[in-house]
Order: C-alpha cells, then sequence, then structure tokens
C-alpha cells in the first residue's frame, strides 16, 4: 500500500484529491480534501525477454485507487499499469547485480465509480514516480548482487556478460590460488 506516509519526505506527488484535481476533477469533486492510498499488486508474472541486445522485463500490475472516508478506504478506480525496463546486468566483485533502465509505461482505466478516467495525464504522474522512486529504490537494492558460488582458491578474471536469444551467460578467466592448510574451506 502506498500513502503519503510511505513516500519520502520530498517526494513531489501529493496524495491527495486535491493533488490530482486538474487530472481527475472528477474525484476532487466527488471526494474534496481526501486522502488516497494506492495498492499495487501484479496481475501476471512479468515476462523477461532475453536477446543479443539485452535483458527486458515487462510487468502488469492493478492499481487500485481508494479515498479515505470516515477513517476506512472507498474504491474508487482500477488502472492497469503495464511497465517496460530494460536490465544491465555485470558480474562485481564476484556478484551479479541488476541495475533497471526505464523504456516505457501505459495505464488504462479497468473500472471506476467516477466515470471515465483520462489515463494520459495520470502516464506523467506515474512515470515521475517510477523513475524519481521505483527504480531507483530496485537498483539500490540489486546494487549488491546475488553471490555466484565459487570453490576456495577460485576468482574469476575480468567476467563480462553475453545476451543471446533466450539466455544469458558469464564469460570470464580464473584464477586459482589453493587455500593455505590454516585456513577454513568455504562452503
Amino acid at each position: 500500500m502506498i500513502t503519503n506516509k510511505t513516500l519520502p519526505p520530498k517526494f513531489p506527488i501529493q496524495l491527495n484529491t486535491a493533488y490530482f484535481a486538474q487530472l481527475i476533477p472528477e474525484l476532487a469533486q466527488k471526494y474534496p480534501n481526501a486522502p488516497i492510498e494506492i495498492y499495487i499488486y501484479a496481475n501476471s508474472p512479468p515476462e523477461s525477454i532475453f536477446n543479443t541486445s539485452g535483458v527486458y522485463v515487462r510487468g502488469t500490475f492493478y492499481t487500485n485507487v481508494s479515498v479515505i472516508q470516515n477513517n476506512a478506504p472507498v474504491g474508487v478506480f482500477t488502472l492497469d499499469l503495464t511497465v517496460y525496463t530494460s536490465v544491465n546486468v555485470a558480474v562485481n566483485e564476484g556478484n551479479v547485480t541488476g541495475k533497471i533502465d526505464f523504456l516505457d509505461l501505459t495505464l488504462v482505466q479497468v473500472s471506476s465509480q467516477i466515470g471515465t478516467i483520462d489515463c494520459s495525464g495520470l502516464n506523467d504522474v506515474v512515470r515521475l514516480a517510477v523513475t524519481d522512486f521505483g527504480i531507483p529504490l530496485f537498483n539500490k537494492h540489486f546494487a549488491s548482487g546475488i553471490p555466484i558460488p565459487v570453490v576456495a582458491g577460485l576468482s574469476f578474471v575480468q567476467p563480462t556478460i553475453i545476451y543471446g536469444n533466450d539466455y544469458i551467460g558469464i564469460t570470464t578467466n580464473f584464477k586459482y590460488v589453493p587455500p593455505s592448510e590454516e585456513e577454513e574451506p568455504e562452503v
């Protein structure tokens, strides 16, 4: 759930009906100055595409928007959000890391209690939220990466990522230094 309390302090978007009055006038008219809560959940598994130019991911999500009335959420509308990204994969210090670069998104109305919603202006607002909040959060989380299992004494020398149709691979040279007897072998 996303609320004003869960957003960073200097986040440029405010989750209240007054903020969205120009984009969704019916929302502000029917629920003046009401706080907004947003629930986002995947409506299908993300689709990953591997080809010679890289890795691409498409995710589709339902975005349920509610206003708070008498301390309870009231469902107002649901949008289908489709996000397209590319993922740059790298090997850093024995870990596979990922960094998302934003490509595009689309919003489509699924249902509404306040009439038809023009999603064109909302696309810009959501794009701002994804590029300034969502992607940096993901990139920070995956900057440390996932460790590649290695044998004790074996290390990678200049690993590189290769992309192919339906796969991603790591090419590397190896350096092996037998562990000394005093050292405990790594598992």
